[in-house]
């Protein structure tokens, strides 16, 4: 079937330019130029014409102690659908039991079938041992080339050497590592010493885990790193100082990338006042008006390359089950709400729409193995597309939503524009704002390892 999305600006290796787009059943076959007729048309006139959305952090049905997060592969993938996103990757967190690579095949499993957009999976590290590199070795032979380390939580976090084992362990089979980067000794340190002075409120979540939590183990991460050449992504980079050591790392030329998230891009450590600070726990936390600003900065330099949403929501009652902050479970809703928010902040600030696509598609499509397949509008990609209206304007609210949520962070701001289509391989998801999607079809995507040059060749798919 030929589809041709006429009339819309497209928003790809360049500024914003006027051109139809035209799609081969699951394929883009031209920008530009393309056949006499067509099976479908599609108006796109007044609207940008984005590539599908990736977000390279989310933790669907994820479960820690007595909570579970409260979106499902199938509630989270249609809300991430109503963001803009066409592609999401997941974690695989080995189960006890499980080593890594039967974490990661059950991980798949779970999501086939259930995923509305396509899916991919990092595979989580809590433990090295002799036969780790054999299981990474079964988990690039599944399309998962990057593992994450924790340097925190009981249970996930790895002591320094073996973090450096695992980055020699990962550079030998040419894979990635992804780092959550908290020091722990100090977090300790300072749980025992706000708990000692009675300090259990939300407030002291963000006390023992300062910036210079997060700074201390991005600067030792790094140190580790430069003995082996690993290539590594820091997720979730809440503070100036951390994006400071990247920035200088990459200065150096070494194979550094970083995230960073809306929620430490609008929000400050204020929220942890008031009665609704609970809602605000996640790890790590928000931080200071200094740090926010740094993060813009960084962002506007290319040196925190990637927005993601680190998305992981827990409902009012499941955040206000208890007044220690200890047992308050952390996360915080995403998927739905980062493009129209992201937008609106490139507008006012001037920036050009070509960086928000790399921040939200085309850089995590090429850090993890994806393009050109997905993040690009070019002949042979796949026709994953956005059509965002820059003409509407509209308040969050709640009910609004499709996330399986009852509250958001950012309830109440007033976003530009809205998603008029959302097109997955060529077949629509949303129409004129409304779910068109039929049974869940989201396939896993193979990933390719960073260094393998089929990298940028077309990963093989499964349904």
């Amino acid at each position: 079937m030929i589809t041709r999305v006429q009339g819309g600006q497209i928003v790809y290796g360049g500024p914003p330019r006027a051109s139809d787009l035209w799609i081969e059943d699951e394929r883009i076959l031209s920008v530009g130029e393309g056949p006499a007729t067509c099976d479908r048309l599609i108006a796109a006139e007044g609207c940008y014409v984005f590539p599908g959305g990736i977000d390279p952090h989310v933790h669907l049905g994820f479960v820690v102690g007595e909570f579970a997060s409260t979106d499902t592969f199938e509630s989270g993938s249609m809300a991430a659908a109503f963001g803009g996103l066409t592609t999401l990757i997941d974690f695989a967190v080995p189960e006890e039991g499980e080593n890594t690579a039967e974490a990661v095949r059950r991980r798949i499993a779970e999501g086939l079938g259930h995923c509305h957009v396509d899916f991919g999976i990092h595979a989580v590290v809590n433990r090295v041992h002799d036969h780790l590199q054999a299981e990474m070795r079964e988990c690039l032979e599944m399309g998962v080339p990057d593992f994450k380390a924790f340097t925190t939580y009981e249970g996930l976090r790895l002591s320094w050497e073996d973090l450096g084992r695992l980055l020699s362990l990962t550079a030998e089979v040419e894979g990635l590592v992804l780092v959550h980067a908290e020091d722990d000794a100090a977090i300790a340190s300072l749980v025992e010493k706000l708990v000692a002075e009675g300090q259990l409120d939300p407030s002291s979540h963000y006390l023992s885990r300062t910036a210079t939590v997060e700074a201390q183990a991005v600067r030792e991460t790094l140190s580790r790193q430069e003995a082996t050449s690993c290539p590594l992504h820091f997720v979730h980079i809440s503070a100036g100082e951390s994006a400071h050591l990247i920035r200088e790392a990459k200065r150096q030329g070494r194979s550094v990338s970083a995230e960073t998230c809306p929620h430490y891009l609008f929000r400050t450590h204020d929220v942890y006042q008031g009665s609704e600070a609970a809602l605000y726990m996640v790890s790590p936390p928000v931080k200071t008006a200094e740090d926010q600003q740094a993060l813009w900065e960084s962002l506007e330099s290319r040196d925190l390359g990637m927005i993601a949403t680190d998305h992981c929501p827990f409902s009012r009652s499941q955040k206000s089950r208890y007044d220690d902050f200890r047992l308050i479970p952390t996360g915080l809703p995403g998927v739905e709400t980062t493009l129209p928010m992201m937008y609106s902040a490139w507008q006012t600030r001037g920036w050009p729409l070509q960086t928000l696509t790399e921040c939200l598609s085309t850089n995590a499509a090429r850090r993890f193995g994806l393009f050109p397949t997905k993040g690009a509008l070019l002949a042979g990609s796949d026709a994953d597309l956005v059509i965002y209206d820059p003409s509407a304007s509209r308040t969050l609210t709640v009910e609004g939503l499709h996330m399986n949520v009852d509250w958001s962070p950012f309830i109440g701001e007033t976003i530009q524009g809205a998603i008029r289509h959302v097109l997955l391989r060529g077949s629509t998801l949303i129409l004129d704002g409304t779910w068109k999607g039929a049974e869940a079809g989201g396939r896993f995507i193979r990933r390719a390892p960073l260094s393998s040059p089929t990298n940028t060749n077309r990963p093989s798919e499964t349904r």
